[in-house]
């Protein structure tokens, strides 16, 4: 037995409500099914607010489960089906129009607090909103029939029209639309229609971009029409963020479906139904389309911008790219109209684009076959350089295959009364899994390691030793390593090696030959640099010299052979810069341990010995160049790491060589000086074998270019720099010394002697 209290009236003013607590009798007839009717009454155009006292309610189309259910009928709602709502949510207030009814149904022995609501009311207010969309563009205002009153008022220019239902505005320019609702929002909604014509070639504007601050709380539908003439087809490109195909009808997690839809003779077609970030980049269709773009209330716009083009003829209805991901995944797709009918007579084609040590496998999930008046369906698969694969929907599909394919889908004339064509796929895509493996031996190799290192930003790249994969791996000197390298490309893995070659004292220091090693063929990327690290007593001095007779010091724009390009290196990091064969330097004396790297693009022409090393009593510089300059052309000498700085508290020095009847013209062509915090700097030169300098300049002093007659000693050293550093650039150019001049003074010299030897002759006779 159920009981109905209809007693309960709320009249409200404009201005306020009584009474204004809405109350029930909870204490009656509680053992009985109780059904309390509050009625609402006010004005027109008043809105009347209930203030949920207590927990909030939520909205429900179930019964509640606590025996207390809320029914809201108002002016706008079927009464048949009015809103059902249960204890227990976020909605604390309900908003209902001049005449509306709420009714709590209360099973028997379930408590009903006595205070429910607090009523209020206020006149209602309309709504204004000024739009201006690009040229072409359409903005459509429609409600549905059963909606609350309200009219939508339009003016442009100074003439206003008011109307109930829908409302087209064509290319609006500055117009002021106005609703005479509070929140329109919930009964209207809103279309914005935009046309893009293209010619044969281009289509207008190129890149799409969706208007996002059109009726930022209504629910929107943004709508694309793409026309192209006759033989060509149109595609939009979404390459930067993709499209995922999901059934057709369902929503996107962000609340943003897109929808792709085309003209055909025989009526419009859905291609399918997308959400934002996928796989799908390019779709292409012909002559006539359209990208439907819903967008619900209160969320934000945040729409895909893609491209616009013309693409070639095709005979196809659609034509859909998709780039698959690297590593494992699966991805569906769907006809066009899926679950129903694919058009008859009709193609569309897949374009697969696979990523390498790849296999995909394709599974038909779900199909029906038509019958067919004339022709018939199948499935066509087609991959560059081999043979078209024909296929029943029936038949096995490509299991483990690799590489590219075009899966193309072929309809007949059905017979239209009995099921039609559609089909429901999966692409499944996962790593080929063939490993390069390779056991590198150390063991035959004296004193090499080798490094490996990932580089790239691939995600699938895995190198691995001895089953444990890592990000670097270092093989040490002597030991046996098992490498494997799974969907590594060579650019995406580094390969390094480095030798050892130290002495304890002077006399266990061998003289040695710097060879590159020859590591395992099956290391499936090539060496990027070898590295001989050289450490030597304190005591003693290392002597570089070239197996080709010289070196060079490579300096800035000048280019040598790769394969001889070595980098020399101080062990605490100071660079001596890059030297190459053939030049001027016989020798170089380092006094400090030093790493020698070389770099060349192919190391198989590294076959030869590239540096001599032994080892001799100390030096006072820190290294020393011994130097024959060329006769033919100008030598250039350059401070270590030239044009860095040179190491603070450093010295280095030159023992020139000259020709014999030879001068040389030292020019400083490149001098910068620091300020010194301690010591300062030096430019010696002095001739070779004599203690008399013939220059001497420090940091304060000016340098200038002078004439040295025989071989000489150029010495550079640098102060601990307060500010700026110290380097210099030397130009040697040799000219022969005056010939003549020397005869002359030859003759002289005899004849001087002649006189001298007949004077004592005369002497002695006398």
């Amino acid at each position: 037995m159920s009981f109905n209290f209809e007693n309960y009236v709320t009249e409200c003013t404009q201005q306020m409500c009584k009474p204004n607590v809405v109350e029930a009798q909870s204490s009656i007839l509680s053992e009985f099914t109780r059904t309390f009717i509050w009625k609402l009454k006010a004005p027109e155009k008043t809105l009347v607010s209930l203030n949920v006292l207590g927990d909030g309610l939520t909205k429900t189309s179930q019964p509640c489960s606590e025996g207390l259910q809320y029914s809201v009928v108002t002016s706008g709602t079927n009464k048949v089906d009015p809103t059902q709502y249960c204890r227990g949510g976020f909605e604390t207030r309900l908003e209902l129009s001049n005449q509306g009814v709420v009714s709590l149904e209360a099973k028997p022995n379930t408590k009903v607090d006595s205070l429910l609501f607090q009523a209020s009311s206020k006149p209602i207010t309309g709504r204004i909103m000024s739009v201006t969309s690009d040229p072409l563009t359409n903005v459509i205002i429609s409600r549905g029939p059963k909606e609350p009153d309200c009219q939508i008022c339009v003016t442009e220019g100074s003439q206003q029209t008011c109307s109930p239902q829908i409302r087209r505005l064509k290319n609006p320019h500055n117009t002021s639309v106005e609703f005479t609702c509070p929140q329109p929002q919930n009964i209207f909604n809103v279309e914005i229609n935009r046309e893009i014509d293209c010619t044969e070639k281009t289509c207008s504007g190129n890149t799409v971009h969706t208007e996002t601050t059109f009726f930022p709380d209504f629910n929107r539908t943004f709508v694309f029409d793409f026309k192209v003439v006759a033989t060509r087809a149109f595609q939009m490109v979404f390459e930067k963020t993709g499209l995922r195909q999901i059934p057709n009808g369902e929503t996107c997690p962000d609340d943003h479906t897109y929808s792709v839809i085309i003209f055909l003779r025989t009526g419009l077609t859905n291609i399918g139904t997308f959400c934002k970030g996928g796989h799908v980049t390019n779709i292409m269709a012909r002559y006539k389309g359209r990208l439907i773009l819903k967008v619900p209330g209160n969320v934000k716009v945040d729409p895909v911008d893609f491209q616009l083009n013309v693409g070639p003829e095709t005979q196809m209805v659609a034509i859909i790219k998709v780039n698959l991901p690297r590593g494992v995944s699966d991805t569906d797709f769907i006809t066009p109209n899926y679950p129903k009918d694919f058009p008859d007579q009709q193609q569309i084609q897949w374009e697969f684009i696979v990523p390498g040590m790849h296999n995909y496998t394709v599974l038909f999930l779900d199909h029906s076959t038509p019958v067919c008046l004339n022709g018939g369906v199948g499935v066509e698969y087609q991959q560059e350089d081999k043979r078209v694969t024909k296929r029943l929907l029936t038949d096995p599909q490509p299991q483990h295959y690799q590489g590219n394919f075009n899966l193309v889908l072929t309809n007949c004339e059905t017979n239209s009364t009995l099921t039609g064509l559609s089909l429901s796929y999966r692409v499944s895509v996962m790593r080929s899994g063939h490993p390069v493996l390779c056991t590198l031996d150390l063991t035959k190799h004296q004193r090499v390691s080798v490094q490996i290192e990932k580089v790239g930003s691939d995600p699938f790249c895995e190198i691995s030793i001895n089953s444990v994969v890592k990000e670097n791996i270092t093989v040490a000197e002597g030991t046996t390593a098992n490498l494997s390298f799974l969907d590594c490309p060579k650019d995406d893995v580094r390969l390094t090696a480095s030798q050892v070659i130290a002495c304890q004292n002077v006399a266990s220091c061998p003289s040695a030959s710097l060879s590159v090693p020859t590591l395992d063929s099956c290391l499936p990327i090539p060496l990027q640099n070898f590295t001989w690290q050289l450490t030597i007593p304190n005591e003693a001095t290392l002597d570089l010299m070239s197996p080709t007779g010289s070196l060079r010091q490579s300096l800035p724009g000048e280019e040598c052979d790769p394969s001889t390009s070595l980098r020399l290196v101080e062990a605490g990091g100071f660079s001596f810069g890059d030297f190459c064969s053939n030049g001027v330097i016989q020798k170089l004396q380092v006094h400090a341990n030093v790493s020698v790297t070389i770099m060349p693009q192919d190391f198989t022409r590294c076959t030869n010995p590239l540096l001599n090393v032994s080892v001799s009593p100390e030096i006072t510089e820190t290294i020393i160049y011994r130097v024959s300059p060329n006769i033919l052309s100008s030598t250039m000498l350059a401070t270590p790491s030239w044009p860095q700085e040179m190491k603070p508290l450093s010295t280095v020095s030159w023992i020139v060589d000259l020709p014999s009847r030879y001068k040389a013209h030292l020019q400083f062509i490149n001098v910068t000086q620091p300020t010194c915090a301690d010591r300062h700097t030096c430019i010696k030169v002095k001739l070779l074998g004599q203690k008399e300098e013939l220059m001497s300049r420090r940091e304060d002093e000016k340098v200038e270019n002078l004439w040295v007659e025989q071989s000489f000693y150029l010495n550079m050293s640098n102060c601990m720099p307060e500010k700026n550093h110290f380097g210099a650039r030397t130009m040697i150019v040799l000219q022969k010394k005056n010939d003549l001049l020397i005869i002359l003074l030859g003759l002289f010299g005899a004849l001087l002697v002649l006189v001298i030897v007949l004077a004592v002759v005369c002497i002695v006779i006398r």
